[in-house]
């Protein structure tokens, strides 16, 4: 049963859909401004957040480490890609 609706469910021949290259297809310009702790490495045309003025951090961390250290890095991630198909299995 399973095998068949696998079959069921591929790919009309005629899509023209391709899959996302993350070299060329993400913005990868739009994750500045970039800064550590209150210095700005590199510029961008977007908003920069507040940072900590140290840019080492120290967090509570559960027994028994206690602490735990880390850099205060700002930047915009891209984290999510939405894609939408008019067509199943069609990309």
């Amino acid at each position: 049963m399973m095998w068949g609706y696998s079959l069921s469910a591929a790919a009309d021949p005629s899509c023209e859909g391709r899959f996302v290259n993350p070299i060329t297809d993400v913005c990868w310009q739009c994750i500045f401004p970039m800064s550590i702790g209150s210095v700005s490495v590199a510029a961008g045309g977007g908003p920069d957040t507040v940072n900590p003025a140290s840019p080492v951090q120290y967090c509570p961390a559960p027994p028994p480490i206690f602490v735990r250290i880390g850099l205060a890095i700002g930047y915009w991630e891209p984290m999510a890609m939405t894609d939408v198909s008019r067509s199943p299995g069609c990309m």
